[in-house]
């Protein structure tokens, strides 16, 4: 079983460690994925292997666990010709890379626009008065 997982550096309970370790968020977060309602043992007992693959949202980084699961799966794809050796492990990088700032955003603009007030989606530029020292001025 793959548990795909986003974790961030950035937490106050993490910044300072992750300042010391940076590994140590990814490394941290599996041992609470694993442990979190006794998955991992759960697991074991029915027979599977149980395998969380952390990121890290704000720096990029990934956990060893991660790093193994898609070089395999680099490894596998370039064998089977899917595409040319030197693009298949960027390509997976860049995707993945992708679907974390995007959930981020996401996140983000959930959470900006639940406490705003709404605002102009566009500057109207004719409308605005540019002084001298082209300092824009609405």
């Amino acid at each position: 079983a793959l548990d795909f997982a986003v974790t961030s550096g950035l937490r106050q309970d993490a910044v300072q460690k992750a300042i010391a370790a940076p590994q140590s968020v990814c490394l941290d977060y599996e041992t609470f994925k694993n442990n979190y309602k006794d998955t991992k043992s759960l697991c074991e007992e029915a027979g599977f292997t149980f395998t969380p693959l952390v990121f890290e949202a704000h720096g990029g980084g990934w956990s060893a666990a991660a790093l193994r699961v898609f070089g395999q799966i680099a490894k596998q794809q370039k064998s089977a010709g899917i595409l040319c050796k030197e693009g298949v492990s960027l390509k997976i990088a860049q995707r993945l890379s992708t679907a974390i700032h995007m959930a981020n955003s996401r996140a983000v603009l959930k959470r900006l626009s639940a406490g705003m007030p709404s605002a102009p989606t566009v500057l109207d530029l004719e409308a605005a008065d540019v002084d001298r020292d082209h300092r824009l001025e609405v």
